[in-house]
């Protein structure tokens, strides 16, 4: 069975230079899935962004709703599953984002049940915030 496709988009003032690294580190971890990152600078240029990795500048602040939406519009691949995260959260194990495809039935490279001219709109978002706030799913 091929491997979940992930999307993640990952959002950053320049505002966390001790978080951000672990952030990204912790995704760069993940195991079991494809990833494809991107790192929007939300009115700024990108900063601890390793090469091969996919950032967007945006010359203004335009919020995380657009600023997220940005970001997956930059995707270069078609992803099975969109991830919104944090810049100070932290990915707990190196299979999260496997576990996470497996729960939501991820099957043959589909979720949902939707093939390749499914609007992305359509297709399942995920995001993880910091403990004490509630998980959006």
């Amino acid at each position: 069975m091929p491997l979940p496709r992930f999307g993640a988009i990952l959002l950053t003032m320049n505002d966390r230079p001790e978080d951000f690294p672990r952030a990204l580190d912790s995704l760069l971890a993940q195991q079991g899935v494809e990833l494809e990152i991107v790192v929007v600078g939300n009115g700024v240029v990108p900063e601890q962004v390793p090469d091969g990795i996919r950032n967007v500048t945006l010359g203004e602040n335009v919020g995380i709703p657009e600023g997220r939406n940005i970001g997956a519009r930059a995707l270069v691949t078609d992803p099975d599953l969109l991830f919104f995260f944090d810049n100070d959260a932290v990915l707990p194990e190196t299979d999260t984002l496997a576990r996470l495809a497996e729960r939501l039935g991820h099957r043959e490279g589909l979720t949902g049940g939707w093939g390749p001219r499914t609007p992305l709109r359509w297709r399942t978002v995920l995001r993880l915030t910091r403990a004490g706030r509630p998980p959006v799913v």
